[in-house]
């Protein structure tokens, strides 16, 4: 079953669609860090390879498992914990389907928060773990 859409950009559009998510970062969901002038606040993403289960008889199934990593980026602690909030919210609801996955179970946890206040930002970092199935 090849894979046309790489399962994250699947999760970055889920993401963008929800409408509170999409007006606190509009576009601004990135796997890579934006230029230093950019708008707060946004969200950098990292997923890694998705991988098979197996099977009873050792064949690989139709379900798999990935970890996706979240880096949320704001401007102040309060624009930060309701950005958290959301995507969290979101992910742990996401039961979306399209041509290619559908998404059984996403486990959120929030790892880790940092802060330049010289520079005017804090972030917070999430890790999901999402379990899926191959729809093609």
């Amino acid at each position: 079953m090849p894979d046309a859409v790489p399962i994250e950009f699947t999760i970055r559009d889920y993401l963008l669609a929800q409408p509170e998510i999409q007006a606190s970062v509009v576009d601004r969901i990135t796997p890579v860090y934006p230029d230093e002038d950019a708008e707060f606040p946004y969200i950098i993403y990292q997923a890694s390879k998705p991988k098979r289960q197996r099977d009873l008889d050792g064949e690989k199934s139709d379900i798999g498992d990935f970890i996706m990593t979240f880096k949320l980026v704001a401007k102040n602690f309060v624009q930060l914990k309701l950005l958290v909030k959301e995507v969290t919210t979101a992910l742990e609801d996401c039961n979306d389907a399209n041509e290619h996955y559908a998404f059984i179970n996403v486990d959120v946890e929030e790892l880790d928060q940092d802060g330049d206040p010289e520079q005017g930002w804090v972030s917070s970092d999430l890790v999901s773990e999402i379990t899926f199935k191959y729809m093609s």
